[in-house]
């Protein structure tokens, strides 16, 4: 190598603040970090300020004759025909991605560079294997090499961010399992070895299990959709007003609304205890929020109070679960089947899960049933008796809560979804429980899971009786026994459904010629 002149070195210096300086001024601030490299030293010293790479004074000019500049380079690559990404594992799990991780380059420019020697760098990327590294790497030289001499970063850099798929060969799929290979030794161009060690190879950082590098991948992509969200401006399909995706939430379903109206919506549901229809606003949606969601929108009471009727629902939906009847405590507790013991963990209460009452082994159980019968069947003084045993504030409990029941067994249907009683005031007879969404038929109480609810009613025991049991007003002025016979047998009508029809309606149908 030939020994650098005096007006080399300055002419040199000078190339490489110049083109650090334009780089600084075209880049993005996060775009580039800078060092300097001690004259005849290994190890990169950080610069002082902010401005360490900017002409300063002539001593300053004069060190940076000596030193050499190194710093790293952040490169956003586009993929090609902006085609959506694939990360297909070793198992063959694929996800989309819509970003990925930036390309770092590593690079320490020399005191012979530009007009001797190349930059000293190193390519850093979770989503290159190690070959694919060294086939970069070979091409930026080659670059340099075609540039005879020139200033070579800002080349480099869009080589990167335009033709880094093109370079090695790749499309807009990414095998992990070639990302994850054991490292082996390599010899990189300039001297230096790799035997594991990340920071003494020029070919890149060192090695990562697979499963290390689907997360850091995905944890990437996650972080910049959420970022170019929050600076996308979107119309809110409730109060109509176009707000600033950081003022709004996108739901599982991809439906978009501004955080004030959702949370005013799941707010009303959660007052009216409705937690299990939280869902999208959207009234051709379905789709449940979920907890994260519910709690960017709602205050912190609203959602505390929506876990803990989350938590209700859900131990009410469990036949081996039961609360410990001790006020102060209300633990749940769980009984083995076919036992009428429970024992709570937190209070070591032991109780009959019947008339929750201390246990009373063999002993008779006289649940709150019969004890409401007793009450309601005793004259005065069998009251007063059965009030001094058990309580007369328990007893009328008792009493209430069996006469609640029973005009719910008369009036109403249980929801065979969640067991929701649901008494019918008008209307026809398909049903929608408020507390689960289910449909059902109130007639014998099937659960209608088909998309249209009102098949069950076209076939079997239930059958054309959708409107069975609906009660009208039946004058004479509205009677249908006038109309043709097969008028209605070709039209499939039925006339006691119509009969409130006027008749000066149906008129017009008596003189067709049927």
């Amino acid at each position: 190598m030939m020994e650098l002149s005096d007006e080399d070195r300055v002419s040199n210096a000078e190339a490489r603040q110049s083109e650090i300086d334009s780089m600084i001024e075209i880049m993005p601030k996060d775009f580039m970090v800078l060092q300097r490299k001690e004259a005849g030293g290994g190890t990169f010293a950080p610069a002082s300020d902010a401005t360490r790479m900017k002409s300063g004074s002539t001593a300053e000019q004069n060190d940076a004759m000596k030193t050499g500049i190194a710093g790293a380079m952040r490169v956003r690559v586009n993929v090609p025909n902006n085609e959506p990404l694939k990360l297909v594992s070793s198992t063959g799990r694929t996800l989309h991605l819509k970003f990925l991780p930036p390309v770092e380059l590593r690079f320490a420019l020399p005191a012979g560079y530009p007009s001797q020697d190349p930059p000293e760098f190193q390519i850093v990327c979770k989503w290159l294997s190690l070959e694919q590294k060294q086939t970069v790497r070979a091409h930026l030289l080659t670059l340099y090499k075609d540039a005879c001499g020139g200033e070579i970063l800002y080349t480099w850099v869009q080589a990167l961010q335009d033709e880094s798929f093109c370079i090695v060969g790749m499309t807009s799929t990414i095998h992990t399992a070639a990302l994850a290979s054991p490292r082996v030794a390599c010899t990189c161009s300039d001297g230096a070895t790799a035997d594991g060690a990340a920071n003494a190879c020029a070919c890149g950082d060192a090695s990562s299990s697979e499963t290390r590098i689907v997360e850091e991948l995905v944890a990437y992509d996650q972080h910049e959709q959420v970022k170019e969200f929050n600076n996308q401006y979107f119309e809110c399909g409730i109060c109509f007003t176009t707000k600033l995706g950081k003022d709004c939430l996108k739901l599982l379903c991809s439906h978009v609304w501004c955080k004030e109206c959702l949370g005013m919506h799941f707010e009303s549901k959660i007052a009216d205890g409705s937690v299990r229809q939280l869902q999208c606003p959207n009234t051709a949606c379905s789709k449940q929020a979920n907890p994260a969601d519910v709690k960017d929108t709602v205050s912190d009471a609203s959602f505390k109070k929506y876990e803990e009727s989350l938590l209700e629902v859900a131990l009410a939906e469990m036949d081996d679960v039961i609360r410990c009847p001790r006020p102060a405590c209300q633990k749940p507790v769980i009984f083995q089947a076919g036992s009428r013991m429970g024992n709570c963990a937190t209070c070591m209460y032991a109780f009959c899960i019947l008339c929750e009452k201390a246990w009373h082994g063999s002993n008779p159980c006289t649940t709150g049933k019969c004890l409401a019968q007793k009450v309601l069947a005793a004259d005065q003084a069998e009251k007063e008796l059965l009030y001094r045993r058990y309580g007369k504030r328990t007893l009328e409990k008792l009493v209430s809560e069996y006469e609640s029941q029973q005009y719910l067994n008369e009036n109403s249907v249980k929801c065979p979804n969640c067991t929701m009683p649901t008494s019918k005031i008008s209307g026809c007879n398909k049903m929608h429980c408020e507390k689960c969404g289910a449909s059902f038929c109130w007639l014998c109480g099937h659960h209608i899971k088909t998309a249209d609810p009102y098949d069950h009613f076209k076939s079997g025991n239930c059958a054309d009786r959708l409107f069975d049991g609906i009660t009208h007003v039946d004058d004479d002025d509205n009677d249908a026994a006038g109309a043709p016979a097969d008028f209605a047998d070709v039209f499939e009508i039925d006339w006691d459904f119509i009969g409130w029809i006027n008749v000066r309606e149906r008129m017009f149908f008596n003189i067709l010629d049927v």
